[in-house]
Order: C-alpha cells, then structure tokens, then sequence
C-alpha cells in the first residue's frame, strides 16, 4: 500500500502538556472575526459601518459606504456564508473549534490571517483605519494567546499611513 502524504510527511512530537500534536504548519489560515468582533467595531466605528437588509445573504455590511466583501474592487471577498465549511462540525468563530479542526487535520501551529480585516488598506479615512487595525490586531492577539501558541495572526496595518503602520508592526506580538 502506497503512503499518503499526510502518512510521510507528519512528524508527531510531544507538547508541553504531554499531548500528541503534529509539527505541521497551516500558513494560510483566516481568522473569521466573528459577531462579537463586529459589534465591537459597529459600536466604535459607526460613522464609517453600517449593516443593511440584503436578499441574498439577509444582512450586508457597508464599510465607508462600499459593500464588504465584494466580489471585485478594494475589500474584495467571499462572505463566510460560502466559505466555511459546517458540516464536519467544524466552528471557526471560536478559538476551541479552530483548534479542534486543527486537531482532526494533523495540524500543530496555524498562521491566521484576517478575513474583514484584510480591507483596511483600501479604507479611504486613515484615521478610521488606524482606529480598525488596532481593534483587529488587539482581537487577534487574545485569540493566540488563548491557544497557547497554536494560533498566530498576522497584523494587519494602514499602509497608506506609512508612520501608524511601522508603529504598529514594532507593537505587534
């Protein structure tokens, strides 16, 4: 019987608890940022966010009056409707469910990147990106550090506001 790659090339090594965790790395992770993410922002942001009736997906978010994620343009996505995936159990709106995931696919560490946040270089006010970053890279930081290294995120920055971004990036954990 010929081996999968899964079979040759997961190396399993002990963990500081004493579990079994694979040295495999996912270094295209997305953290979905989830409804209490978003209610922070709406709440802190409100000038710049707005949620809206939609037909197709029954809510739609305007951020500085465009529509995210779109399918084209700045801020270009595909809504987490159409892009997780339920029915193995999975729950990407938590840090357990990501790491139980992790766990069935013989995953060790997972690098996570935004998902809404990944937009914030195409937001026109840089002060509410600024402001926004900082909301996502404080929520992503306590998602890692929930996971106990497991999770990684990157940070995400205003890069039209070149000084706020190499502040920010010293700042980053």
């Amino acid at each position: 019987k010929q081996k999968t790659a899964y079979e040759i090339g997961v190396r399993l090594v002990g963990s500081a608890r004493g579990e079994a965790m694979s040295d495999v790395i996912d270094a295209d992770g997305h953290l979905v940022e989830g409804m209490s993410f978003m209610a922070e922002a709406l709440a802190r942001f409100g000038e710049h966010m707005r949620l809206e009736p939609d037909e197709e997906s029954g809510v739609a978010l305007y951020i500085e009056g465009r529509r995210y994620p779109q399918s084209s343009g700045p801020g270009r996505g595909v809504s987490t409707q159409h892009s997780t995936c339920h029915e193995r159990g999975i729950d990407p709106s938590t840090v357990a469910g990501v790491l139980a995931d992790a766990g069935r696919e013989g995953i060790g560490t997972m690098v996570l990147y935004p998902s809404l946040a990944l937009g914030v270089p195409g937001f026109r006010d840089l002060t509410f990106a600024r402001g926004f970053a900082d909301h996502y890279n404080h929520f992503a930081a306590s998602w890692c550090a929930e996971s106990k290294g497991r999770l990684r995120a990157v940070a995400v920055v205003p890069l039209e506001d070149v000084d706020a971004s190499v502040e920010m990036l010293t700042t980053a954990r």
